[in-house]
C-alpha cells in the first residue's frame, strides 16, 4: 500500500509544479498522487480545465529541500489507433542516424510511435548477439509481430537492420509502410563510428551499399540535415500522404 504523503511535502510540490508547468499561482492545480523514492518525487498534476501533468523532481538529497531537477510530461489526448497501422523502415549504413531521426520523430509526434532499432523482440543475451548466426528465426518473429501489431492500429519507426525489402513488404501487408533511404557520405559515417564504442569497426565500410534493392518513398541526407531537421521532413511527408499529423 502507498503511504500518503505529509501535507508540508504536498504544498511543497504544488509549488514546483505551478512554475514547471507555468500555471498562475491563483490557477487551479491539484496533486492526485505524490510518490517519493530517495530523492526523486513524482507527482501526478491535474488543471481544472481538465489538462494534466507528469511532474519528476529530483532533489539533491533525501531532505528534499534543494531542487536538482524538475521533468514535465503533459497527458497527451488519448490514441484510437491508426486505421491500416503504420510502420515507418528506416534504412542506410551504420552510423547514418537511423536511431536519432527516431528519437526526434517520435517525441515530436502527437501520436505514440514505437522504435525498434535491432531487428530483435526483447534482450537477448550477449553472447547470442555477437554470433546472431546462432538466433534462430529471430527475424522472422520480428517481423510477424510488427505486422500483426501494426495491423491492429499501432504506429512504428524500425531500423531495417540488414533486412530485405521484399520481406517487410510480405510481412506487412495491408499496413501503410514508408520506406526512407538515409545517407552519409564514407568519411562522415567512419568518424561517426570512432566516437561509438559499442559498434564494431568496419560497419560503416561494409554496410555502405545497403541500399542496393530498394524503392523509398523518401531519401534524406543526414548530413545536410541533423535528426531534428530530418524529422520535420519525415513529419511533412507523412501529413502530405495520410493527411493527418503522426
Amino acid at each position: 500500500m502507498v503511504s500518503q504523503p505529509d501535507a508540508g511535502l504536498v504544498t511543497h510540490i504544488l509549488r514546483i509544479a505551478r512554475r514547471s508547468i507555468g500555471r498562475a499561482p491563483d490557477g487551479p492545480l491539484a496533486l492526485n498522487d505524490v510518490r517519493q523514492n530517495g530523492r526523486r518525487v513524482d507527482a501526478r498534476v491535474h488543471g481544472g480545465d481538465g489538462a494534466a501533468w507528469l511532474v519528476v523532481v529530483w532533489f539533491t538529497d533525501e531532505a528534499l529541500t534543494r531542487v536538482e531537477s524538475v521533468t514535465v510530461y503533459p497527458r497527451p489526448e488519448p490514441f484510437g489507433g491508426s486505421p491500416r497501422g503504420c510502420v515507418i523502415v528506416l534504412n542506410g549504413p551504420s552510423s547514418v542516424g537511423e536511431s536519432s531521426l527516431m528519437r526526434a520523430f517520435a517525441q515530436d509526434a502527437h501520436t505514440p510511435f514505437a522504435c525498434l532499432d535491432e531487428p530483435l523482440l526483447g534482450r537477448v543475451p550477449p553472447n547470442f548477439m555477437a554470433w546472431q548466426d546462432t538466433l534462430g528465426p529471430h527475424v522472422e518473429g520480428l517481423l510477424a509481430a510488427l505486422g500483426a501489431a501494426a495491423a491492429l492500429g499501432n504506429q512504428f519507426l524500425v531500423s531495417a537492420a540488414g533486412i530485405r525489402q521484399d520481406r517487410f513488404e510480405s510481412a506487412l501487408g495491408g499496413v501503410e509502410a514508408i520506406y526512407v533511404g538515409l545517407d552519409a557520405p564514407l568519411d562522415v559515417l567512419v568518424q561517426r563510428q570512432l566516437t561509438q564504442a559499442d559498434k564494431f569497426g568496419g560497419l560503416a565500410e561494409e554496410s555502405i551499399n545497403v541500399h542496393g534493392g530498394w524503392n523509398y518513398d523518401l531519401r534524406i541526407d543526414t548530413v545536410r540535415h541533423a535528426p531534428e531537421d530530418a524529422a520535420r521532413l519525415l513529419a511533412q511527408y507523412f501529413r502530405q500522404r495520410f493527411h493527418r499529423a503522426p
